[in-house]
């Protein structure tokens, strides 16, 4: 076919590529195989940047986190190299390890502070990452920590909207005033979040 005639066709493959994003058919099979091909001749970071959000949604997590890696190591710039360790975070998180997938956050940070977009993404992981943290109380204190990100998002305008949606929405998950009183934590004082979290905060009530 003229497929397999062409796999050493970098001006081929990359052409039908192009259309393929054109189309927004990133996230077929056929966008995949051809990138594969592509990146096995010519490896760039953008290339592997989008293996690997294509491997997280077709829940290859594993296969996502070798390929941020390789475009986080390719990439010489440092705003897109900022750009794929969220792409990282989020193959952690998909793999379920939140810890690296903050540590991935934090190394975005250190490039581009005060990013909106790391600050999104780290109240997210916190919320993927609730249900890993001991009683239904402890597992609800995490969502002041996620609102605390979502609240340094709101200072980029360009999260801003999404962030305040976020803050209403996530804030009607904290425990309640009788609950936090029956747990002898007390509102409005400083309290650390452990688990994998180990933070502090101020401790908030839903009602």
């Amino acid at each position: 076919t003229k497929l397999k005639n062409s796999i050493d066709d970098v001006d081929f493959l990359k052409r039908t590529i192009k259309i393929l994003e054109n189309k927004g058919c990133t996230d077929s099979d056929l966008f995949f195989e051809l990138s594969k091909m592509l990146y096995d001749i010519e490896p760039t970071p953008s290339l592997a940047y989008a293996m690997s959000k294509f491997s997280i949604s077709n829940k290859e997590p594993s296969n996502a986190i070798i390929y941020a890696k390789q475009a986080i190591d390719m990439e010489l710039e440092q705003r897109e190299k900022a750009i794929y360790y969220l792409g990282l975070a989020d193959a952690y998180r998909a793999s379920f390890y939140y810890s690296k997938a903050r540590d991935a956050v934090y190394n975005a940070l250190e490039i581009r502070d005060g990013w909106g977009e790391a600050y999104m993404s780290l109240g997210n992981i916190y919320i993927a990452g609730a249900k890993a943290c001991g009683s239904d109380f402890e597992q609800t204190t995490v969502y002041w920590v996620a609102v605390d990100a979502f609240r340094q998002a709101t200072s980029d305008e360009d999260t801003r909207e999404r962030a305040n949606k976020n803050i209403n929405t996530y804030s009607k998950y904290f425990p309640t005033k009788e609950t936090c009183f029956f747990n002898g934590v007390d509102a409005g004082k400083s309290h650390m979040v452990g688990c994998w979290i180990n933070k502090n905060t101020i401790a908030r009530t839903s009602d």
